[in-house]
């Protein structure tokens, strides 16, 4: 459910062609404090918007979270445009998916 809500708000920031994008970003970090969202979901967040270090960032945080949704990093499409990064390919090796090699 919080992965969605992520989703949505990287739709709508979009659409809102990134006239003040960083405005509801807190929101979201902030609704950590009351209730579940996922550190994977804020990193899809700001990789939808470009923002490749802050998406790395909450990727460590997920990463240091055990988070569940790192099993999907190889395969989710909403990471098409980060996948070919160094940072991405390295980061993704660190995961040690059993019967993946590392590309």
């Amino acid at each position: 459910m919080a992965l969605d809500l992520d989703l949505a708000d990287t739709l709508k920031l979009r659409a809102a062609e990134r006239r003040q994008p960083t405005r509801r970003l807190p929101n979201c970090a902030n609704s950590a404090t009351r209730t579940f969202v996922t550190s994977y979901g804020i990193a899809l967040v700001y990789a939808g918007l470009g923002e490749t270090d802050a998406a790395f960032s909450w990727l460590e945080r997920a990463f240091e979270e055990r988070s569940h949704w790192l099993v999907w990093l190889r395969l989710d499409p909403r990471w098409g445009g980060m996948r070919t990064r160094a940072r991405f390919l390295e980061f993704a090796s660190r995961l040690n998916h059993p019967g993946v090699a590392n590309q």
